[in-house]
């Protein structure tokens, strides 16, 4: 097994103690067991900071539509949640407390990650998909560890997005800056494309007014499979300049 995700400061993880790391690894792992009979799945979102991505998947997990128990759950925003040390930061500095441990958060997922794929299991990717990096591992999952890909993508304005992690740092002292939702906001229109044809199946969800993600169309590749609003989902295939 070669699979590695590329990291620039690994050295940050240290901010994390041995036990707590050892705690939300197995926090992660301990139910998660590997498939057989077929090749592994994963389940990726993306989307805009605070578009309703984890919203969808508790949804569709509801729903049946996603594997609960088995898979493993790779979200930064979640372990990040899990470190005591950023829990007790955010109660007096949530900008400082997002800037201290956004980095050591995404490492130890991401080594929760390699672990996940180094036993064979399900996995369901909890991230924007903003990164070029995402989209170069996401790659090597599908061409050399065998994995299918079926992406969850929720659409939502960035101003909208903005708005709504504004009301969420006010009831969570969740903080992301501004910048960053914007930043990974105009990645992401870029990478898109990419993601297009490299997704077995990708599920494109609306959510501009915050009443919950609406399934407007899907694509397999660079067709359309179905399409549900005929309106919407032709602005989206031209905003992110999809070429069908």
């Amino acid at each position: 097994m070669s699979f590695a995700v590329q990291n620039s400061d690994s050295s940050s993880l240290g901010e994390i103690s041995s036990s707590e790391k050892a705690r939300i690894r197995e926090l992660y792992l301990a139910s998660a067991y590997p498939v057989t009979g077929r090749s592994p799945r994963l389940f990726a979102t993306a989307g805009n900071i605070a578009a309703g991505k984890t919203s969808l998947l508790r949804f569709l997990s509801a729903a049946g539509q996603l594997p609960a128990a088995h898979a493993v759950r790779h979200d930064p925003d979640a372990v990040m949640s899990e470190i005591s040390a950023y829990r007790s930061d955010t109660l007096t500095q949530p900008a400082a407390a997002f800037r201290r441990w956004e980095i050591p958060a995404r490492l130890l997922a991401d080594e929760i990650l390699v672990a996940a794929v180094e036993r064979r299991c399900d996995v369901v990717y909890d991230r924007t998909c903003a990164l070029p990096d995402t989209l170069e591992m996401l790659r090597e999952l599908k061409q050399r560890e065998h994995y299918e890909i079926t992406m969850y993508f929720v659409w939502a304005s960035v101003e909208e997005c903005l708005e709504r992690s504004k009301r969420r740092e006010r009831t969570s002292r969740r903080h992301v800056p501004a910048e960053v939702i914007s930043e990974r906001a105009e990645s992401l229109r870029k990478l898109f494309p990419a993601y297009v044809e490299l997704a077995d199946e990708v599920f494109v969800y609306e959510n501009f007014d915050g009443s919950g993600p609406r399934h407007i169309g899907s694509l397999r590749g660079t067709t359309r499979s179905e399409v549900h609003d005929l309106e919407a989902f032709t602005r989206f295939v031209d905003e992110y300049k999809l070429a069908l």
